[in-house]
């Protein structure tokens, strides 16, 4: 999977918060981008494969979807844990760091990552998400992201909704989430009223993954159940038709 050709510089310890904006993806599953908040005063390191860190300043930011088009899955840098669906997966990319041969860059508070809701997640339920490690060759579950929706633009920030119930978020359930008065300045110049978006937190740059697990919708019907379930035979009492032999070491009524 090629790098993508979309980057963004970033300054590391700048004063000012800073802003990725990625290449929009149209293709049979929805259109979608992703961007990067970075916020005042975040400072990174490149991890190398060894255990020590360098110090990145000038940064040359890319996030690089392998989840696009037929060949998608097989793009992926690792397989998927069996309980979770094949939806999303990024590689969050530093140029300089790879240059170096850089395992992840750490930096010294979460990035923010948003993702157009192109799957139609509903708003202020959890995204679950995780990290390819490369020296592991494994993928590792982190913290849970959040689906919220910009709701309205007031002055210069957005008013999001962080919860199933469609209201404004409170000052305190924006606190919980790490959510500051500039990053909604941030939201507001980036996405339009009605914007639903996948907030990740992310402490390092890796191969990022957000996928929800399988199973049905939460308004599914089970199916329809037709046939009582037969009284279980006696086993001592059971004749050569019965069908209900039993075997060495097994509890379970088997037929051939």
């Amino acid at each position: 999977t090629p790098f993508d050709a979309q980057y963004a510089n970033i300054q590391a310890g700048s004063a000012q918060s800073q802003l990725y904006w990625g290449n929009a993806i149209s293709e049979g599953r929805g259109d979608r981008r992703t961007a990067l908040y970075f916020p005042p005063g975040t400072t990174a390191q490149a991890v190398l494969a060894n255990g020590s860190k360098t110090a990145l300043t000038d940064m040359t930011v890319r996030v690089s979807e392998y989840t696009v088009g037929s060949t998608g899955e097989a793009a992926m840098p690792g397989e998927l844990p069996r309980t979770v669906g094949y939806t999303w997966a990024s590689n969050y990319s530093v140029d300089q760091a790879e240059a170096l041969g850089a395992v992840s860059v750490e930096f010294s508070k979460p990035v923010i990552s948003y993702t157009s809701n192109f799957i139609g997640t509903p708003v202020g339920t959890a995204m679950p998400a995780g990290w390819y490690d490369f020296t592991a060759a494994a993928w590792k579950a982190d913290n849970n992201g959040r689906v919220i929706k910009v709701l309205s633009i007031d002055g210069d920030k957005a008013v999001l909704q962080v919860t199933e119930d469609p209201r404004a978020a409170t000052s305190a359930e924006l606190t919980a989430l790490g959510i500051t008065e500039d990053e909604l300045r941030q939201l507001a110049s980036l996405f339009p009223a009605q914007t639903e978006l996948w907030r990740t937190p992310l402490a390092h740059f890796t191969p990022w993954d957000c996928n929800v697990p399988y199973g049905p919708p939460s308004d599914a019907e089970p199916p329809p159940w037709t046939d009582p379930i037969p009284p279980y035979p006696d086993p001592e009492q059971c004749g050569p038709n019965m069908c209900c032999d039993t075997g060495e070491g097994s509890d379970i009524f088997f037929q051939e």
